[in-house]
């Protein structure tokens, strides 16, 4: 044996070699097995979720109804994977899912795949390397062939892996929006959204001082601020999923021009509204002519976490001035309201989310949460007093044909 042999070789394995003895070798770890998923998976996903994504429910029993609702159950799924893990032996070690969504991609109605929970253990990491969380996201876009893959609460990761495959992030989308859900701030947004000297009054100290005197005034009293409506409008705050007016509602949508956004029919919004396990914390905003006709509306859902209580805007309908002249009626009953204003979808925008402001705060949500919508409503946040939270990506990830100008609401992040 050489020197530098045995200068690098240890002191048996020298022994060995000069005995003629080859040397044992270190077991090879089996590879981890790539599988579609299946019902009973369920506990396991969730205990794997809970190291890893935080804000993961931790009952388990919520989660399970919530996971078998929207990838089990989508009537859009078909006979299409629920998802796909990683095991070690039968450990879960990595987890893929997907959603299945009704997309109108232009005028064209597709189905959008999107990708949910993707999370790979640091014990997988360790056995594959970057190559077992890839194991997942290739099999998720072998699977996507005629669909729309797509991210809806990307991270950095998540925007990274699908970009190998050519989608793109939507960058505005990486921006919430936040609001205390209090009589101050519905106080603040009643007054400022429409006066920037109001805003301007209302953001000093003694502006500050003023709001949170006449919060409690309000509170003590039982009284609410006036919602500044558009002119010949009335608000309709209903409970449950109200599927009729959101069928009214989803005629407008059509009018929004975007690239890419849900697509409302029937039978999503049974399945998205009326088939979710918690329903009953769903409130259905909308806006109404005096004579009927639907003008506008949104969607509240309020989430009952552990420690506290957040409610969101998860749909947002106002069909678009520069579409429509202010006399045209849209499909449905659903008509656009001029007003003094200015631009009639700003205006229906602007009412309709301080009336989503008044539905946590009845709620007892502690803070209402939305996504701009919209890339040209961002101003709108600004003007109504509420509180930019950016996330570490953006949330949205789309093909790159598509990503230009879509429509993006609370309710399509899974």
């Amino acid at each position: 044996m050489s020197a530098l042999a045995a200068e690098t070789c240890s002191a048996e394995s020298s022994a060995d070699v000069a005995s003629g003895v080859a040397p044992a070798t270190p077991p090879v770890a089996p590879p981890l097995d790539l599988r579609e998923v299946r019902p009973e998976d369920g506990p396991a996903i969730h205990a794997r979720l809970l190291t890893a994504i935080p804000g993961t429910l931790s009952d388990l029993q919520r989660w399970l109804r919530r996971w078998r609702w929207q990838c089990l159950d989508s009537p859009f799924r078909g006979q299409r994977p629920a998802g796909w893990v990683l095991v070690d032996g039968e450990v879960v070690v990595g987890h893929i899912g997907v959603v299945y969504l009704p997309l109108r991609v232009g005028a064209a109605r597709r189905i959008g795949q999107v990708v949910a929970d993707y999370v790979v253990s640091p014990e997988a990491t360790a056995r594959g390397g970057f190559f077992a969380g890839l194991r997942l996201a290739q099999a998720f876009m072998a699977a996507a062939e005629g669909l729309v893959p797509l991210a809806t609460t990307a991270n950095d990761k998540t925007g990274a892996v699908l970009g190998r495959y050519g989608c793109r992030p939507v960058e505005w989308t990486r921006e919430l929006w936040r609001a205390p859900a209090t009589s101050e701030q519905e106080i603040r947004s009643c007054l400022g959204g429409a006066s920037r000297v109001v805003r301007w009054l209302l953001r000093a100290k003694a502006g500050a001082m003023l709001g949170r005197a006449a919060g409690g005034c309000c509170r003590l009293l039982g009284i609410r601020p006036r919602l500044p409506l558009p002119a010949g409008c009335r608000l309709e705050i209903l409970e449950g999923p109200a599927i009729q007016e959101l069928e009214a509602l989803a005629a407008m949508r059509l009018s929004c021009g975007a690239t890419c956004s849900i697509d409302w029919s029937a039978e999503y919004l049974d399945w998205r509204y009326a088939r979710h396990p918690e329903w009953n914390d769903t409130r259905v905003l909308v806006l109404r002519r005096f004579d009927g006709r639907v003008a506008g509306g949104a969607v509240v859902f309020c989430e009952r976490l552990e420690k506290r209580c957040i409610a969101f805007v998860e749909e947002l309908a106002a069909p678009r001035r520069s579409l429509l002249s202010p006399s045209t009626a849209l499909p449905g009953g659903a008509e656009e309201v001029a007003t003094d204003a200015g631009d009639g979808e700003i205006s229906l925008v602007r009412a309709l989310l301080i009336a989503a402001l008044r539905a946590a705060v009845d709620l007892d949500a502690d803070y209402l949460v939305a996504t701009a919508g919209r890339g040209h409503y961002r101003s709108l946040f600004w003007e109504l007093g509420f509180e930019s939270r950016a996330r570490n990506a953006p949330a949205l990830v789309l093909p790159e044909g598509i990503a230009a100008d879509p429509v993006f609401q609370h309710g399509m992040m899974f």
